[in-house]
């Protein structure tokens, strides 16, 4: 995997991370992005070596192109995009607002979307690569932990991307896939009352969180020449939460 190069966006804490944290480990260079310049560079200094941190806001589509031209400038190349930066805005259909809709989809779906349109190009002058972007198992249920109805229809819009993208990736050798994590054990469950936190496991048939480097294992297959025969999947890893 030498002189492979990969960016991450949302690789400030959490998912986005550990993805980071297992490429790099795995040899490539890892482009970490996410709109927490702090807590980014203090991400990118921990994992050291293969590590680089551009600060970009993906709802900003100026951003996202300013991101890609600075990888491009850097490594001339580019291998492999995950999408991992996210937010959640729980509410229910009743007080959902315009603002907090718009929020929600500007991150998690355009903010996407500006990401897969900058890297085809690089992806395609590389020879071909791989994007895989987050999904969520709420998409398929509804729910999970509380109503969040921007965030679930964001996910189930990434699905349905991602399939559309790995078709007009085929002549260019690029495979697009998703991961539709369950619940996962991050920090931010560490900001829930422990009642909250202890009932969690309960949620899961296997009776246990994903850790977040299991959820990295599955990114980093779905970018590795193992994986070139799949596209247009959404892979779910869920502990049985879902299994259709």
């Amino acid at each position: 995997m030498s002189h492979r190069v990969c960016l991450v966006t949302g690789a400030a804490r959490g998912i986005g991370r550990a993805i980071a944290e297992r490429l790099a480990s795995d040899g490539w260079s890892v482009v970490l992005s996410d709109i927490d310049e702090r807590r980014l560079h203090v991400s990118a200094d921990e994992i050291g070596a293969g590590a680089l941190a551009m600060t970009a806001d993906v709802s900003d589509s100026a951003d996202v192109r300013r991101l890609f031209s600075g990888v491009r400038q850097r490594f001339e190349h580019l291998h492999g995009l995950v999408n991992s930066a996210a937010i959640s805005r729980p509410t229910t259909l009743a007080d959902t607002t315009d603002a907090s809709w718009r929020e929600v989809l500007a991150v998690n779906l355009d903010g996407l979307y500006w990401c897969c349109r900058e890297a085809f190009p690089l992806l395609r002058d590389s020879g071909g690569g791989a994007i895989v972007n987050l999904s969520s198992v709420s998409s398929f249920t509804g729910r999970v932990l509380n109503a969040n109805l921007a965030y679930v229809a964001s996910k189930g819009a990434v699905n349905a991307l991602t399939r559309a993208l790995a078709v007009e990736g085929l002549p260019a050798n690029i495979t697009v896939n998703a991961v539709a994590p369950g619940i996962v054990s991050t920090e931010i469950h560490a900001h829930m009352p422990d009642e909250r936190q202890n009932l969690l496991p309960s949620l899961v048939p296997q009776g246990r969180l994903a850790s977040a480097a299991e959820i990295a294992s599955t990114i980093a297959f779905l970018l590795s020449p193992a994986a070139r025969h799949i596209t247009g999947q959404v892979i779910h890893q869920n502990g049985g939460m879902y299994l259709g």
